[in-house]
């Protein structure tokens, strides 16, 4: 039930500890005041894409909403009972800027109580956090060499995520991938009850887009033939989503197919690679792009390789397109291409040459793209694949009730 509550406009706060006292005025006692921590906003990210429809659907209900972070990316925000805080990005290191974070946000607390505090990053105090990252220490007892827990990095990670799931600790925690329950409550004895697992949080498609349109545009826009197999691996962060594997494959098709990279993240070690490769011509580095659901619509595969893949919310888009996948099995979301049929999950431990296989026989076979298309499409319409913020903000007001207003971690 929305709740009645003052309107504000919207506004960018440029905070720092000389600023607080005088800004603390301008906050306004609403039905419920939330603080959102987020180390940084950039558009083309999936984190902090939930991060701010979060925000809008608990603004949507009265709730105030303040986004604090470091770093703010892309347009200014408008949405009415939404700030955002800039904190600065101080630090040579990103041990030191997260720190400096991390204490700027105790002090902004001290300032600006918040009735409920959400952490999209991993840090003490926290009433809940959005679990959007993997388990940390999985990753480093499954990817990592043992010594690796001899350095800080590891170190501090680890302090990090004990202050989060840690056995008697209060944060409640909302997951996006089942399969984290069990793996949280073996490493830290995490209590079940503290573990809430959201949907899925994707768009719906627009049922009245035109595909062959959208994809004789691409082909244009990349200058490649009507005909040639075009192949899209979609996310930021090139080297944990494994464009270096997707970039082998590719060498390994026929001569006129073509990879499309969109994603916002440095490529030059990536297309040196596709130099040595020979493949630098077929390898379209696109950036971040607000325009994926054409790009989906354009391409004849999704690719996938991903090293380490708390969901793979790009998955669950791609189906709903209409575009086979292939994704390893590593991806939390891999059960859902399983289930749907409208795609292929790679078996672990990953293998290249199974990786090569793959793509090359669906590439060549247009009636079994053509019926994981359908398969695709089937499981969105039959499936939740898109409550998650909803869902979300439910139970964040249901922990506001149970908490008392934050003021320090």
């Amino acid at each position: 039930m929305p709740l009645k509550t003052q309107q504000s406009a919207p506004r960018v706060i440029d905070s720092n500890p000389d600023l607080q006292e005088s800004q603390s005025a301008i906050f306004i006692h609403e039905a419920m005041k939330m603080a959102f921590f987020l180390n940084e906003y950039r558009p083309f990210g999936g984190m902090p894409r939930d991060c701010l429809r979060l925000a809008q659907e608990a603004a949507s209900r009265g709730h105030h909403v303040t986004i604090v972070t470091r770093v703010w990316q892309g347009t200014p925000l408008e949405a009415e009972n939404v700030d955002v805080v800039l904190l600065g990005n101080r630090g040579l290191t990103n041990a030191r800027r997260d720190h400096h974070f991390l204490q700027q946000t105790q002090a902004w607390l001290r300032t600006h109580p918040a009735d409920l505090v959400l952490g999209f990053f991993r840090m003490p105090g926290l009433d809940a956090y959005f679990a959007a990252d993997p388990c940390f220490e999985a990753k480093v007892r499954r990817l990592k060499p043992r010594w690796f827990r001899w350095t800080r990095r590891y170190r501090r990670f680890s302090k990090a995520e004990k202050a989060v799931f840690g056995h008697g600790f209060g944060t409640q925690v909302l997951l996006l991938h089942p399969g984290e329950i069990d793996t949280y409550a073996e490493i830290y004895g995490t209590e079940r009850e503290r573990l809430h697992v959201l949907p899925p949080g994707i768009k719906r498609p627009d049922p009245q887009v035109d595909h062959e349109a959208a994809r004789q545009s691409v082909r244009e826009e990349l200058n490649t033939p009507p005909d040639a197999p075009l192949i899209l691996l979609a996310g930021s962060g090139f080297r944990t989503k494994g464009l270096d594997r997707a970039l082998v494959a590719l060498a390994a098709q026929e001569k006129n197919t073509h990879l499309m990279v969109a994603g916002q993240d440095k490529a030059d070690t990536f297309r040196l690679q596709a130099e040595k490769l020979g493949i630098a011509e077929r390898v379209h580095f696109l950036g971040g792009r607000s325009d994926l659901a054409r790009l989906m619509l354009g391409s004849d595969v999704l690719i996938h390789p991903a090293y380490s893949e708390n969901t793979g919310t790009v998955l669950l888009e791609a189906l709903v397109h209409g575009l086979p996948v292939i994704a390893s099995a590593v991806c939390g979301f891999a059960s859902h291409v399983k289930a749907s049929g409208g795609g292929l999950v790679l078996a672990e431990p990953f293998s290249q040459e199974d990786l090569n296989r793959q793509l090359s026989a669906l590439l060549s076979d247009s009636r079994r793209r053509k019926t994981m298309r359908r398969a695709g499409r089937a499981y969105g319409a039959s499936q939740d694949l898109y409550s998650c913020h909803q869902r979300a903000v439910d139970l964040l007001e249901s922990f506001g009730q149970a908490v008392e207003p934050t003021s320090k971690p």
